[in-house]
């Protein structure tokens, strides 16, 4: 038998293994910063409604991509699976004035916008609701006939009037929101309460008022509130005797809520904070009056230890629409309710940030100055515990 050489050998064995080794086949390469999200959350800047339907279009700039979407009945609308980069939003929807912005998500980074939308049509929709009130004497059940009712919202007179041969006095064409009502009648105790009310909601209430007594009944309580160690207006104070609601007030811009014709004994006081002020706890003490005594009680109303709910960031961006380039020095305020918290100008990213702050409803206002043109806009933001929003504007500068 012939014998093979060596290097015959060799090259068989290599050609066998070209053979059955497969080449490797290109793969493309996977972009690893396209698994951002963004979610949009729209609704009503007047009621606070979410709103459904409303459209919205992405678009990220110098790519062709672009996307729509739809808002469902929680008034959010959802895109996933972007790029990063700087996108336009568009957002309307029907009776509502159209709102664009623009947004730099990073690489796999996860956006939440709030966008408040101006609607007029869902106002006036909205602005047939009613307050019919009914005026007893608290000792007989008879109508008082005659008795002055004032209605107001934030801390305007909006009516006054007065009820009729039943007792009865109404306010019709009201939108939603809250609502202060006083009743007075000559020879009783005046009367503060307040009413909420929602999209054309008719309430119907029935107010009891005390007849005046002449001895002893005279006293005057005035109790100042304070929080952060300043006046503390709007605070809701009610005045307890045996146990039962004698009578409610809500404290002015000085922090002062007064009761007059009071007649001598103990009464309880429990203080709630505004709405707004969440970061504030409520107090409850007493007070005994002698009689015809007018005195003054100062309650200081502590923050909430710990602050469990006190980290939230609202940070605003502000941007040229036609450039999208940030606009620096701008001046960004933050609100609750009429009382200024915070002011201050955005830096060379067109950002300005509020920290350490408490749940609640904020608004927001930006003015950019130009020469002698200054130009502004503002919305609203619902804050959640420690919760961290992003809002955009986008000024015309011209």
């Amino acid at each position: 038998m012939r014998r093979l050489s060596l290097p015959f050998l060799l090259s068989a064995l290599a050609f066998l293994l070209q053979a059955c080794v497969k080449p490797t086949e290109p793969t493309e390469p996977k972009d690893s910063c396209c698994n951002g999200s963004l979610t949009i959350l729209v609704y009503d800047s007047t009621s606070g409604k979410l709103i459904t339907g409303a459209s919205i279009q992405i678009r990220r700039e110098h790519s062709d991509y672009q996307a729509t979407a739809t808002t469902n009945e929680a008034g959010v609308a959802e895109f996933a699976h972007l790029c990063a980069g700087t996108y336009s939003i568009r957002i309307a929807a029907e009776g509502c004035a159209v709102v664009e912005l623009s947004l730099e998500l990073e690489c796999n980074g996860r956006a939440f916008l709030r966008v408040p939308l101006r609607c007029e049509r869902s106002d006036r929709e909205c602005c047939h609701g009613a307050i019919v009130l009914a005026v007893r004497d608290s000792a007989t059940g008879e109508a008082i006939v005659g008795a002055v009712v004032q209605l107001r919202q934030r801390g305007v007179v909006l009516e006054e009037t007065r009820t009729n041969g039943e007792g009865v006095a109404a306010f019709d064409g009201l939108c939603p929101g809250e609502y202060v009502l006083v009743v007075a009648a000559e020879g009783f105790q005046a009367r503060e309460l307040t009413v909420s009310l929602e999209c054309n909601q008719v309430r119907r209430l029935v107010v009891a008022l005390q007849q005046r007594r002449q001895e002893c009944c005279n006293g005057v309580l005035e109790i100042v509130v304070y929080g952060m160690n300043k006046p503390l207006p709007n605070a809701t104070v009610r005045l307890w005797r045996q146990g039962r609601l004698y009578a409610e007030a809500r404290t002015n811009q000085n922090g002062v809520a007064r009761f007059a014709n009071l007649c001598m004994g103990v009464y309880g006081i429990s203080v709630q904070p505004p709405p707004e002020f969440h970061d504030l706890l409520p107090q409850e003490t007493q007070v005994e009056l002698s009689c015809n005594q007018a005195r003054e009680l100062r309650i200081e109303l502590p923050p909430r230890e710990g602050g469990s709910c006190c980290d939230g960031v609202i940070a605003v961006v502000v941007r040229d629409s036609l450039s999208n380039s940030p606009l620096q020095g701008a001046v960004v305020r933050l609100w609750k309710g009429s009382t200024l918290l915070a002011r201050m100008s955005t830096n060379d990213a067109g950002v300005a940030r509020f920290t350490d702050l408490c749940p609640g409803r904020y608004g927001v206002s930006v003015h950019y100055s130009l020469g002698d043109i200054t130009i502004g806009k503002e919305t609203e933001v619902e804050l959640e515990c420690n919760e961290r929003v992003e809002l955009h504007f986008l000024l015309r500068v011209r």
